[in-house]
């Protein structure tokens, strides 16, 4: 039986009940629910459903790494020659305007070029590399025997991904990583607790290079900061007094999908809603707020993460940091999902195996 079938239809259930009653058009919204169930949610299920032994786990885990490492390698060269290639492909097929430069402005913005790779954000770069990164160390530290080949390539691999991150020039994906990643190293082997103190000297070294850079992270919490695009804690503060007041409004259920574009064209303030949390409350109150954080635990509270939920939790909480601060990524929940698939179905293979030991 799949464990997270529950959570997946709890968390769809909400968007389909808030889409009853949508400011927008309801064949608009459906469309979009269906295209989130098939593509954040859907395609993990089969994926759970086709892994059905351990060698099928292995060649999952083997595909991923080398699209992650396609994806990190063609990060750094689109960086170093400042070009991309394949977003100016997509850039030429774009729909709309909008949507063209919505992906521009990615590639060279007042921040500079802004990692992206293969994706069409900087956020969800960073969220499928993190993702893969703390998937990795969790494989390696449970079930070393998997990646006994590669395992001298893991603190490489550490680097490789704290480099793309601070590249994307997001305080979004930054922030969160430089939460999360110290802590679940430190639950991790000796050699890898080393691995902070270790970025911790570099940090020193290469501080005074990179010291104009720090306004990306610090602006945030200035008002009056101007000196990078994006929203300061004030601009924040301001979404989110809007976005309550609209709540207040209907704050059990909402006002339905679609009504944060419509609360938006009356409150230009609003802006991009830089938060998961505002589209959620004004759109789907208490009620949704609920049902979204039921679908992580559901996912973290799965019986063979027992005793370990703090390393697996890691993957989620970074996401949900990461939607906080930017809620670009809302419906990227493909890369999280999987890898907590993948992660629960070596909890399960391991648990088979050590009953088959004991019986036999």
């Amino acid at each position: 039986m799949n464990p997270f079938t529950n959570p997946c239809l709890v968390l769809l259930g909400s968007y389909l009940f808030a889409a009853f009653f949508p400011v927008n058009n309801f064949n608009e919204s459906f469309l979009k629910i269906l295209q989130f169930a098939v593509n954040d949610l859907l395609i993990v299920l089969v994926v759970f459903a086709v892994i059905r032994t351990p060698k099928d786990l292995k060649t999952v885990v083997g595909y991923l790494s080398v699209a992650v490492t396609i994806a990190l390698l063609y990060g750094l060269f689109s960086y170093v020659t400042a070009s991309n290639p394949i977003v100016d492909v997509e850039i030429a097929l774009a729909a709309s305007q909008t949507e063209e430069m919505k992906m521009l402005s990615y590639l060279n913005s007042e921040r500079g070029i802004r990692l992206q790779s293969l994706f069409m954000s900087p956020f969800i770069f960073s969220l499928t590399i993190v993702s893969y990164l703390y998937l990795i160390l969790i494989i390696h530290y449970y079930f070393k025997s998997i990646l006994k080949k590669y395992g001298r390539y893991v603190p490489y691999l550490i680097l490789l991904v704290a480099i793309s991150v601070f590249l994307s020039n997001s305080r979004s994906a930054i922030v969160p990583f430089v939460m999360v990643t110290p802590l679940l190293l430190l639950k991790m082997p000796e050699r890898y607790r080393t691995s902070i103190t270790v970025g911790a000297v570099l940090a020193v070294v290469v501080l005074p290079l990179v010291v104009d850079k720090l306004t990306i992270l610090t602006s945030v919490f200035d008002a009056q900061s101007r000196d990078v695009a994006g929203s300061s804690l004030s601009m924040r503060e301001t979404q989110y007094t809007i976005a309550l007041n609209s709540f207040f409004e209907s704050p059990v259920f909402g006002h339905g999908l679609g009504y944060t574009r419509t609360l938006r064209d009356s409150n230009y303030d609003l802006y991009g809603a830089e938060s998961v949390w505002i589209p959620i409350l004004v759109e789907q109150g208490v009620v949704g707020v609920v049902l979204y954080v039921l679908f992580f635990a559901g996912l973290v509270f799965a019986d063979k993460f027992k005793g370990k939920r703090l390393v697996v939790m890691a993957i989620p909480v970074y996401y949900l940091l990461l939607v906080t601060m930017n809620g670009a990524v809302t419906i990227s929940l493909y890369i999280v999902f999987l890898a907590l698939v993948i992660l629960y179905k070596l909890f399960f293979y391991y648990d088979v195996w050590r009953k088959y030991k004991c019986s036999s």
